[in-house]
């Protein structure tokens, strides 16, 4: 896939503009508030959709750790499929799993 660097550039100040008027129609923020701050802003705001709980037919099946929602209400934490026996890691059957959602990362220690 060719990526052409001026579209893309386009589609982001588009997409920024159209961020910053809901985040101003929202209260969130003003017609004042400094640019960096709308980084700051977009960049959680990725963070956080990288976090949301999926669909379960999304999750990645190559081994790769991830936090299982069981349907009956409890997490499932650091799990991975296991492609040898067709089943998630940590249980036998994996057909009351609706949502997953990556690991989240440790704490920083400094």
């Amino acid at each position: 896939m060719n990526l052409d660097e001026n579209k893309i550039n386009e589609g982001l100040a588009e997409c920024m503009v159209m961020f910053r008027d809901d985040m101003i129609s929202a209260g969130v923020i003003t017609e004042a508030t400094p640019p960096m701050f709308m980084t700051e802003a977009i960049l959680c705001a990725i963070q956080l959709a990288a976090i949301r709980w999926k669909p379960i037919e999304t999750a990645p099946r190559d081994g790769t750790p991830v936090d299982l929602w069981h349907k009956s209400g409890f997490r499932q934490t650091d799990t991975w499929w296991d492609a040898d026996d067709q089943c998630w890691s940590s249980v036998n059957d994996d057909s009351d799993f609706s949502h997953w959602m990556p690991t989240p990362q440790p704490p920083s220690t400094k």
